[in-house]
């Protein structure tokens, strides 16, 4: 985008996350990029396995865990999500 001049002509946009794609979208090469949150489809899982195990506790049949969209407003709670958990 930087090397054809196209920033702020073509809107990119993308999926999952990186260094990269972070600093892309805080320096406004990239509008945003969606993330699937593996972090919460994990921890989510074995929360309802103790529980259903523990309580009976009966999970409903489904759950979205994400798209969570990275844009310039959420970019650094993902930044900060990425370094406390490993994953976003």
């Amino acid at each position: 985008m930087k090397e054809r001049g196209l920033v702020g002509i073509v809107r990119l946009g993308g999926c999952d996350v990186s260094p990269m794609i972070m600093e892309a979208i805080e320096e406004g090469v990239q509008i945003c990029a969606t993330v699937q949150q593996f972090f919460f489809q994990t921890y989510l899982s074995i929360l309802w396995l103790y529980s259903h195990l523990t309580y009976g506790f009966i999970p409903p049949e489904s759950v979205a865990t994400g798209p969570a969209v990275i844009d310039k407003d959420t970019v650094d709670v993902i930044r900060k999500q990425v370094e406390v958990v490993g994953a976003a």
